[in-house]
């Protein structure tokens, strides 16, 4: 991991969790993660599948002991990129990962009110922001390459009515990013044999900022997730990772791919001013994710949005 980002030893979900009085976590760090590992869970109630891991891993496979047909205890799965044939994935099965270039996620108003999104308020257009800022699968933020933040896989064949209860905001292709699947699912030709949440968050996002670069509501679907795995009533409040200094959630700004990005928390102006004080551009914000494009690459911008001023390169 980057200097400035969590190392999977201070899994910032992990911290969260072994924080918490209703838990016992133990969290096991794996050098083997081939087909043969000795990895045991027969003393655990619930487990959590990192996206630490590769999506190649062998452990992941069928035939490792990380199969999704082999748990025989509740499991929080954050690793799309393995569902996949000759991955998690019966071979021959269809699926692949993908990313999605943002850091919200949308919920269809039907589904607000599952336990997972419990003391979560939704935006007008029914997106919660889960990071600050896109980063590199190290945690690396503020570079080129960091625009990654949010994981999901297509074409992945499921059984029964097991369509997401999130997908990233502007995906389309979903098939697995946070769902909610009872023991009896098949996933590509493998049965689990108990209860699985799956969710798609890049971990080197999640460690990025040492630790920091998730939103508050992030790690309330995280907790939620688990107390729901664990049978446990799910807190009725938020967590509260990270200081609020006055209540009010902010605008986030990006950049990525040459394009400036605007995570507005409502419709707003804002105006864009290079180096030298000139104003290069005015433009309107509609509430979630809007995208500026046309600046030129290499250059210093400073972006006011109502009281405040952020300097970003792009």
């Amino acid at each position: 991991m980057a200097a400035t980002a969590a190392t999977v030893e201070n899994d910032p979900v992990y911290l969260m969790m072994a924080a918490d009085d209703n838990f016992i976590v133990d969290q096991i760090v794996l050098t083997d993660v081939s087909a043969t590992s000795p990895v045991d869970l027969d003393a655990y109630d619930i487990a959590l599948v990192q996206e630490s891991f590769g999506g190649g891993d062998k452990i992941l496979t069928p035939a490792g002991p990380l199969g999704l047909a082999k748990f025989d205890l509740p499991v929080l799965y954050n690793k799309t990129y393995a569902f996949k044939a000759g991955r998690a994935l019966a071979s021959g099965q269809p699926g692949s990962g993908a990313e999605q270039q943002g850091l919200s996620i949308t919920v269809d108003p039907a589904q607000q009110g599952n336990d997972l999104f419990k003391g979560l308020t939704f935006a007008d257009d029914n997106t919660l922001t889960l990071f600050k800022a896109p980063a590199m699968d190290d945690g690396t933020l503020g570079a080129e390459k960091s625009i990654k933040a949010l994981n999901y896989a297509k074409e992945v064949v499921l059984s029964g009515e097991n369509t997401p209860i999130a997908i990233p905001t502007g995906v389309t292709d979903a098939v697995i990013f946070i769902n909610d699947l009872p023991a009896g699912t098949v996933v590509g030709g493998e049965t689990l044999a108990e209860r699985m949440i799956t969710v798609g968050f890049n971990f080197g996002a999640m460690c990025a900022d040492n630790g920091t670069n998730m939103t508050n509501a992030a790690f309330t679907i995280w907790r939620n997730a688990l107390y729901m795995l664990a049978g446990m009533e799910v807190p009725s409040d938020p967590y509260d990772a990270l200081p609020q200094t006055d209540g009010v959630q902010k605008n986030v700004v990006f950049t990525m791919g040459g394009n400036l990005y605007v995570q507005a928390t409502e419709q707003t102006n804002i105006n864009i001013y290079n180096v030298m004080g000139a104003l290069v551009r005015t433009v309107r914000l509609e509430q979630g994710l809007n995208t500026i494009e046309g600046l030129t690459q290499g250059q210093i911008y400073v972006v006011k949005i109502d009281s405040e001023a952020i300097k970003v390169v792009l």
